[in-house]
């Protein structure tokens, strides 16, 4: 799999990004399904879409669970980073939240 490839998604959400003004951006997180790295071990690819910003990611793992599980608990992290570039909040559903894959 190439580095910016993110394969068939398995998951996705919708969250919104809001900037100081109340603009807001749609804002797409996809999982892909993880994939053996011709190494013995797993990738998962994973991507983070605000308007015209997208950003690819690949998170390893021993095995094709391992590499889905830290995806998931690494998404929080590049959402709110995203959002800190594009000095905007994370809206999801009914609000703002500290998290919106970790409970």
């Amino acid at each position: 799999m190439a580095s910016n490839e993110l394969g068939n998604v398995i998951a996705e959400r919708q969250l919104e990004l809001v900037n100081g003004d109340g603009v807001t951006t749609d804002c797409f997180v996809r999982v892909g399904n993880p994939v053996p790295d011709g190494n013995e071990d797993w990738l998962c690819p994973y991507e983070v879409e605000a308007g015209s910003h997208v950003q690819r990611f690949r998170m390893h793992g021993i095995d094709s669970m391992q590499a889905l599980i830290l995806t998931l608990k690494t998404l929080d992290g590049e959402i709110f980073e995203m959002a800190k570039k594009l000095d905007a909040t994370v809206r999801y559903l009914d609000g703002n939240h500290a998290s919106v894959f970790n409970p």
